[in-house]
């Protein structure tokens, strides 16, 4: 699985380079028809048939048990909470609803990227990031613009805040 998800990143990756490339080598320091040897591959394993096959089907996960949870419960509050009003936000410019604002504070969506010191979840290393990697991969399966962004900024403020943070003593002393 993880091979023929690989084939069709790739083959998407070569078309858009081509895509780039096409009528403009000279611009790109290569000969014209350099990349005739790739437009089988990227035919086979870009073909919309290819990439159907490959939806719904899951690789394996290589997640541990903690993350198998993450990525099960924001898999679940996406697909029950975000995508069955995602168009209708989408369509008619809506502000998010507050039942899913207050849903993904109750799962802990906003203190993820926050350190366990200051009252969050993050864990020093790896899994400070995989989690909010993890969530956000899952929240956007039911709406990127919805609430896959969502968890993006309070991951933003609390990087900021962090390397920012330390450096001051009091409002008035912040710098840089």
């Amino acid at each position: 699985m993880e091979a023929r998800i690989a084939c069709g990143f790739v083959a998407d990756a070569v078309h858009g380079v081509a895509d780039r490339a096409l009528w403009r080598e000279g611009l790109w320091g290569i000969q014209p028809g350099a990349l005739d040897g790739v437009a089988e591959f990227v035919r086979t394993y870009r073909a919309p048939e290819y990439l159907a096959e490959l939806c719904g089907e899951q690789g394996p996960r290589h997640l541990d048990a903690d993350f198998d949870l993450v990525q099960d419960t924001f898999r679940r509050f996406a697909e029950e909470g975000v995508r069955p009003v995602a168009e209708e936000i989408h369509r008619r410019n809506l502000d998010i609803p507050e039942p899913i604002i207050q849903g993904l504070a109750l799962l802990g969506t906003f203190g993820v990227s926050v350190p366990e010191e200051y009252g969050g979840f993050a864990a020093s290393g790896e899994g400070e990031y995989l989690a909010m990697v993890v969530a956000t991969e899952e929240l956007s399966r039911g709406s990127l613009g919805v609430a896959g962004s969502l968890i993006t900024r309070p991951e933003i403020l609390a990087r900021a805040l962090l390397a920012g943070g330390p450096k001051c003593r009091s409002a008035r002393g912040c710098r840089g």
